[in-house]
Order: structure tokens, then C-alpha cells, then sequence
């Protein structure tokens, strides 16, 4: 199957990346722009052959592949529409607010035979790949692991008011459980999380949000290893690590800096590991990834299945159900 009619349905920070980068990997793509109708102009758009207000524009010849990138909330409504007219589909993370509506979107797509994804880009990042396979190596030898994120909401688009975003409220998709569920993907692709003990957000008051600021949570590895996650957007000073203590050695990924280091116990010698490049690379292997998988009709769906355990554990912290 050859690709080359896309769509992109919905143009906030997530989607003019998507289609600068689409329009790089497939210069000669046919590439539709669904937008919300309240956005101003920018220059992205140029790189779209098409552009409406209207989802119902899209359907009658139906993409090949469908990115959606609009809000949260709306995200499963459209992948059903989508998916019914046989369009494969990469959903922007997280999958959705909530559960209502997936068992029919997952129905859809098993018996349209259709490939789907969810855009959690760390499974692309280079050193988080590598960060695995030194997790492989020493499956066996850990104690404990500490996830931690945090970073400061305002910056995070520049130009706009932080208080206006997605981000802030709570109906699109906003608060930093879902925002920053990357942390609870990749915890559960590098580790296998098989149980959340306990888990609690909170606000810390520092930034007149409405929504969540903070998300404290402890989980257990199918290995029975214990697990805590810190996730916050009112951190001046972002971070993002992961930190396994073992019984020989103590392993870091520094996200931020690119790097992975392996502390020795028996010497307390230091190995470390880098890389060099930006966070366009992960978003391009993910499109060239998606798109192979699609040309190739690779149906295997793992990134999406897992993400409907991720949205579950989510629901779980929120309603406080554990």
C-alpha cells in the first residue's frame, strides 16, 4: 500500500510540528488541515494542500493516515469517525480524558483491520531506546526506580497565556496527569508496571490553576520492584529523569541532557552515554515509523493497546479507584 493522503486534524503547538515534519518525510504528500475555525494564521500553513473547519470534509475520500492532535476530549469521537471510513490513525497523547467511547473505537479498528498509534514520542527517542536495552541487560539487579518530571507551565508556549491553554483546563485534556502522562508510558514500556498502589495529584497554589499541578505516584514492576513517578508543571527549573537503584550498579537517563550514565558499585566507576539531537528526530521517526507500518501492514498496535492500560491507570489515580 502506498501512502500519501494525510490529514491533520487539529493545528495547535502539536500539529504545526506534525505537518512541518510530515510535509519534510513526504514533500509530495496530499496533506489536509482540519482546524478548529478559531485560530489566526501562521506560516505552517502553507504546507497544507487543504484546509476546512469541518471534519465531515474529510470523510467522503477518506486519508490514508489521520493525525489527531486537537484536544483531548475530542480525540476518540474523531478517531471513530476516522476509523469507520478505514483511515489509520496516530492519536497525540494522552489517548483521551477518559475511557467513554474506546471500546468502541478499539472494535472499529480490529475489524477495519487498521493501524493505530498514540503519540507517546519517548518510544522513538534515541536514548530512551537505549536506556531499555540497559535495562535488559540488568533486569535482574534492581532495588528501586524514581521517575521525575518537572518543568513550569508558563514557558511552555511561549507568546500565550498559560491561564488560556489546553493545558489549564481541566474539560480539554489539561492538569498534569494526562499532560504529562509520558511519564507513566514510558515508565510502563521500560519496566512493565503491573499495579498502582497509590497515587494522588495535587495543586500547589503557585500558579492559579484550576487543575492539577503536581502527581505523586507509586507503582509495582510485573518484577515486583517498587516504583515512584513525580510529575509536576511548577518546577522553574525542568528536569526529567529516571534513576534505577541497583544491587551492583545505579543507572540515570537525563532526558533533558541526552544522556545515560552507569555508576559501578564495585569501583564507583562512571560510564556515561550521549547522544546529539533535537526533539524533531523523535517526532520524525515516529511519523517514518507510523507510516511504514501502514505501508507495510504491520498491524501489531502495541503503542495504542498499551495506551489504553496507560488511560486506565490514569482513571484509576483520578477517581482515586486504586
Amino acid at each position: 500500500m502506498t501512502v500519501n493522503r494525510f490529514a491533520i486534524v487539529g493545528l495547535g503547538s502539536i500539529g504545526k510540528r506534525h505537518l512541518r515534519i510530515l510535509r519534510e518525510i513526504k514533500p509530495d504528500a496530499e496533506i489536509t488541515v482540519v482546524r478548529s475555525g478559531l485560530g489566526e494564521y501562521f506560516d505552517e500553513l502553507k504546507l497544507a494542500d487543504h484546509i476546512t473547519n469541518d471534519i465531515n470534509d474529510i470523510l467522503e475520500f477518506p486519508a490514508h493516515i489521520a493525525i489527531i492532535s486537537s484536544p483531548a476530549n475530542f480525540h476518540i469521537e474523531q478517531a471513530i469517525k476516522l476509523a469507520e471510513k478505514g483511515t489509520n490513525i496516530l492519536i497525540e497523547k494522552p489517548l483521551s480524558v477518559n475511557s467513554n467511547g474506546l471500546e468502541v473505537l478499539e472494535k472499529i479498528i480490529k475489524d477495519r483491520n487498521l493501524v493505530a498509534s498514540v503519540g507517546y514520542v519517548f518510544r522513538h527517542d534515541k536514548t530512551a531506546i537505549k536506556f531499555k536495552e540497559c535495562i535488559k541487560k540488568h533486569q535482574k539487579k534492581i532495588n528501586y526506580i524514581r521517575v521525575e518530571t518537572g518543568s513550569y507551565l508558563p514557558n511552555w508556549r511561549p507568546g500565550k497565556d498559560y491561564l488560556s491553554t489546553v493545558s489549564s483546563r481541566t474539560e480539554l485534556g489539561g492538569g498534569a496527569l494526562l499532560e504529562l502522562s509520558h511519564e507513566i508510558d514510558y515508565s510502563h514500556w521500560f519496566f512493565n508496571i503491573k499495579k498502582i498502589h497509590s497515587g494522588y495529584t495535587y495543586n500547589s497554589n503557585s500558579l492559579d490553576l484550576n487543575v492539577e499541578d503536581g502527581v505523586e505516584i507509586l507503582a509495582l514492576t510485573i518484577d515486583n520492584i517498587p516504583i515512584s513517578i513525580h510529575m509536576d508543571f511548577h518546577s522553574k527549573r525542568p528536569y526529567r529523569k529516571t534513576k534505577i537503584f541497583g544491587i551492583d550498579y545505579d543507572l540515570v537517563w537525563d532526558s533533558l541532557n541526552k544522556s545515560i550514565k552507569i555508576n559501578k558499585h564495585e569501583d564507583n566507576s562512571i560510564e556515561e552515554i550521549s547522544f546529539s539531537y533535537d526533539m524533531d528526530d523523535s517526532y520524525k521517526q515516529q511519523l517514518v515509523t507510523f507510516i511504514y507500518e501502514v505501508e507495510s501492514c504491520i498491524k501489531d498496535n502495541k503503542i495504542f493497546n498499551d495506551s489504553i492500560q496507560i488511560m486506565n491507570f490514569i482513571e484509576k489515580i483520578k477517581w482515586n479507584n486504586l
